[in-house]
């Protein structure tokens, strides 16, 4: 039987998102990246240039890999900003209703 393997990373940006992927990358190249809190690029990233890196890097990464995002719904407007990051969202995008209270 065949079994799947899958190499899994979890990112939790911070301040320094490219410092996060960095991290990441300085091991063997994951199969699915997953990315929490993407909007937190945008909130805690005082760093225009930086926030353009990792997006970038985010990009090339989809072209080779998997990737999941989890981004909050009411910030989407942001990720128009970066046109290769919007193309991969809409490609993509699969809204999840929100959690029930109980």
């Amino acid at each position: 039987m065949n079994r799947l393997r899958c190499l899994l990373t979890w990112l939790l940006l911070l301040a320094l998102p490219m410092q996060a992927l960095a991290a990441v990358a300085s091991g063997r190249a994951p199969e699915v990246l997953v990315i929490d809190q993407l909007e937190e690029a945008f909130s805690l990233c005082r760093d225009a240039a930086e926030r353009d890196d990792f997006f970038a890097a985010v990009a090339r990464h989809a072209e080779a890999g998997r990737l999941v995002l989890a981004y909050r719904a009411d910030r989407m407007g942001d990720i128009s900003a970066h046109p290769a990051l919007a193309r991969i969202v809409e490609r993509g995008l699969y809204v999840l209703a929100a959690m029930p209270v109980d």
